[in-house]
């Protein structure tokens, strides 16, 4: 049984370190568009996106304190 859990916390590890990459690959997408917007004078609109994006990053946080936690 100690061998599935391994195994699982494994899965895990590799699942979590798929969100933080997905999840860095779209905020990349959100601030480029957030630069666009800007460039066109549409400042509130670049503000918000950035400022979503700004949560996934924080989404990020959560998802590294995880695989630090599942790798010890």
């Amino acid at each position: 049984m100690n061998n599935l859990k391994e195994d699982e916390k494994k899965r895990m590890v590799v699942l979590v370190n798929h969100w933080i990459a997905h999840n860095r690959s779209h905020t990349e997408s959100y601030i480029d568009k957030a630069r666009e917007l800007a460039f066109q004078g549409l400042d509130n609109a670049a503000k918000e996106i950035t400022e979503a994006s700004n949560f996934v990053l924080k989404a990020n946080e959560r998802f590294e304190a995880a695989r630090a936690i599942l790798d010890e």
